[in-house]
Formats: C-alpha cells, structure tokens, sequence
C-alpha cells in the first residue's frame, strides 16, 4: 500500500506479484492487486482477483470492496453498490468508509437524489478522514453547492488526495460537478500519471 500511494501502480503492481508468487493465497495482495487492474481497464483480471480473494477469505472486506471498484469501473454500478453493500455487512468497522463511497458511486449511476440524501445522512462537523470529506464534498457539488462543496476540500485534504490514483480522480469527479473544468484537468491528470488508465470508463462508460 505504502508503494501504491508513494509511486502509483505502475511500480505497485510488481511488488504486489511479488508477494503473490511467494503467498498466491495473501487475500490482501490479491485484493490490491485487483484494485489496480480494475483502473488500468483489465476488468476481468481484476474480477477475478476479487473473486479469488473473497473465495479464500468470506470475511475480507477489502476482498468485495475490490469486486465492487471492478464492477463500478465496467459501469455495472448496481453490482458495485451490492458490493460494498457486502463489504459493510461482513466488517461494520469499515461502513463508515464503503457508506462515503457509496455516495460517488450513486451520483454516477444517475442516483443524485439517494447520494445526496445519504450524504447527508452522513454529515458530520468533525470528519474523521479523507473519506468523510470527499462524501460531503460530491454531496454538495452533485447539486451545485459550491461553497458548501469547496469548504470540505481544504488544502490538506487536496494534497493528501494527489497521493493516490483513485482519490486524485474522485476529486476530480467533484470539480466536474462543479463546473471547474480546470481543476478537474489536472486531478485526472494526476490520476493517469499514477496508473489510472481505464480508458474504456473515460471514453464510454463516464465521459
């Protein structure tokens, strides 16, 4: 993970085969591993990576949080919705987290009203992560709420987001919403550059 956030996939990926080719049963590894795939476009890679690590491990909610991102990323949004559905019953700790994802996920299956409503089930003054922030943040810009939108997005959180490649691009997402074209540029830039090229998902499914 530590590879993944400093150098983004391109150089993650061979670690993660790495620790694959000595432990092919390392749930984590796989999990990751399918991540990875998924926003490189190599959908059934990385389904069957999820599938793989949910075989080995039922409990592994990273494991269906992998088969949801796989899902998302093909625009099977429902299947992906299910996924982290899952992945909150099998691990309560981590509902928090799969809760705020689910709001990005809605917005792009067309679901604004339920993402802005469970957004809001969500509020809180007191984020507890970067996740926290960005659930508000696409709440508020999924309606044109700009200054309410923004005031989630300080710059500690902006920067903390230009170290991965998924929340580079779900920033993104949310300075589209907002019209903010030039921001939006240069986070899906960042993105690529740390080894988001689905392009199928940019060209087809969300453009």
């Amino acid at each position: 993970l530590g590879t993944v956030l400093a150098h983004g996939a391109t150089t993650a990926i061979p670690h993660l085969e790495r620790v694959l080719a000595l432990d092919p049963n390392d749930v984590d590894a796989l999990s990751w591993l399918g991540q990875l795939r998924a926003h490189q476009g190599r959908i059934a890679e990385a389904t069957a990576l999820g599938e793989r690590a949910v075989a080995i491990d039922p409990m592994s909610w990273l494991g269906h949080t992998t088969l949801a991102i796989s899902s998302w990323l093909d625009g099977r949004f429902a299947e992906g919705l299910r996924f982290l559905g899952r992945a909150a019953e099998v691990d309560p700790t981590q509902s928090l987290l799969t809760e705020d994802f689910k709001v990005l996920v809605l917005i792009c299956a067309g679901k604004r009203e339920e993402a802005v409503a469970l957004g809001g089930r969500l509020g809180t003054d007191a984020p507890r992560s970067v996740f926290d922030r960005l659930a508000q943040f696409w709440r508020h810009a999924a309606v044109g709420e700009r200054e309410s939108a923004l005031k989630w997005m300080t710059p500690e959180a902006l920067e903390a987001c230009r170290w991965s490649l998924q929340k580079s691009w779900w920033v993104a997402c949310g300075y589209v919403m907002l019209g903010d074209t030039e921001t939006a540029l240069d986070g899906l830039e960042n993105a690529v550059q740390r080894g988001f090229l689905n392009h199928r998902y940019f060209g087809e499914i969300d453009p």
